[in-house]
């Protein structure tokens, strides 16, 4: 199915937006983004429903590969929510130095939400081959009020695989919020 049928826009590897005022997710998208998130070189792909960055609303719809990473980071004014469609994931919080003091596991056979408020570093680590997440902000997009934490692998590090090995054993004893 063609981007238009699908009222679609490109706007960069793995970034796709909605064309329309009035926005529908098919199983087709959400097979666009999972190819597309296998084959990209961040390992991730999205379809943005909120018409332009400065949106004061943002969401998205984001399939993750089991193969990425994401550098663990902290949005210093906005909230978050992911809400799990397809997979398995752990997002794992810190503390300001890099120790752990939450992960919380999202399947699609127990917890499937979850909400974090601004100024926790996080990082989600996908446990399953593919994941697919509905995940809302506040917008608009502004790049300098995200921190990248200093203890964590930048991506495309030859040190991110054993940075994430080591999250493996504690993202499948995790707690979940009750």
């Amino acid at each position: 199915m063609s981007l238009d049928n699908l009222q679609l826009m490109k706007e960069s590897e793995g970034v796709y937006r909605t064309t329309t005022s009035v926005s529908v997710i098919s199983q087709e998208h959400l097979a666009l983004i999972k190819r597309e998130a296998e084959s990209v070189s961040r390992k991730r792909a999205r379809i943005c429903l909120h018409p332009t960055n400065d949106s004061p609303l943002h969401e998205m719809f984001i399939a993750l590969s089991g193969q990425g990473y994401v550098k663990p980071h902290k949005h210093l004014k906005k909230s978050e929510s992911f809400h799990l469609v397809e997979g398995d994931i752990a997002v794992i919080l810190f503390d300001d130095n890099g120790h752990v003091t939450q992960s919380i596991r999202l399947s699609t056979l127990n917890t499937r939400y979850y909400r974090l408020e601004a100024g926790t570093f996080h990082t989600i680590v996908v446990l399953s081959e593919l994941a697919v997440i509905h995940e809302v902000t506040d917008g608009p997009f502004v790049a300098s009020e995200t921190e990248y934490a200093d203890f964590a692998p930048d991506e495309g590090s030859p040190d991110v695989g054993v940075y994430l090995d080591s999250f493996v054993e504690a993202a499948n004893g995790v707690t979940n919020l009750t």
